[in-house]
């Protein structure tokens, strides 16, 4: 699994650089795991020789079945549930569940500690933004994403996604606006996740 916004060296970089040393060894299967999901974002993976493509959130039916084709397997284990609406917008337990297959008490652990980290993580792209550093505003932006989509919380991660998209296009001031519609959405957020897992333990 290449994880494709690694420090230093992104992921499409460190592929090609396995690829140029793979010579006449055996090819390693790389799958790309990123954010990212435009078809242009898949295209780049696959040119710099990955060998398939995965965007968070990942859930578990589709990760097993990619992982089997590249093991030539076939899936042992099947997660499924239908789309909810509403409040599944903000978190989407049943999700989230078949993420962690099934583990609540993983799952509440994991909450309880995104709703520790939130002030930081929160303070961290306040700092960027206010130093114009918005290189760190969208690495922290889509750090942020990813965190959410543990908890499927659909709302906060497109804010997230919006934040990254204007730091990457150095649109300071449309950032800005987006960090405190992404402070109201982290709000939300830790408010259902607190009522639906937290408050639950």
């Amino acid at each position: 699994m290449m994880d494709c916004q690694l420090p230093e060296m992104d992921g499409v970089a460190a592929t090609r650089l396995i690829r140029a040393h793979e010579a006449n060894r055996p090819r390693l299967p790389i799958l790309a795991l990123t954010a990212c999901a435009t078809p242009a974002d898949r295209d780049d993976c696959l040119n710099a020789g990955m060998d398939d493509y995965l965007t968070k959130p990942v859930h578990v039916d589709q990760l097993l079945s990619v992982l089997a084709n590249w093991m030539h397997a076939r899936p042992a284990l099947t997660l499924s549930g239908s789309p909810l609406r509403g409040k599944a917008t903000i978190v989407n337990v049943p999700a989230a569940l078949g993420r962690v297959q099934g583990r609540m008490l993983f799952l509440r652990q994991l909450a309880r500690r995104f709703i520790e980290a939130i002030p930081a993580s929160l303070e961290a792209l306040q700092r960027a933004l206010a130093a114009s550093d918005l290189a760190s505003a969208a690495a922290q932006a889509h750090r942020l994403r990813g965190e959410a989509s543990t908890f499927d919380a659909l709302r906060l991660m497109a804010c997230a996604a919006k934040l990254e998209a204007a730091a990457r296009a150095q649109d300071a001031p449309r950032a800005a606006r987006l960090l405190r519609r992404l402070e109201w959405e982290a709000e939300r957020l830790t408010g259902a996740l607190h009522e639906d897992l937290v408050g639950c333990s």
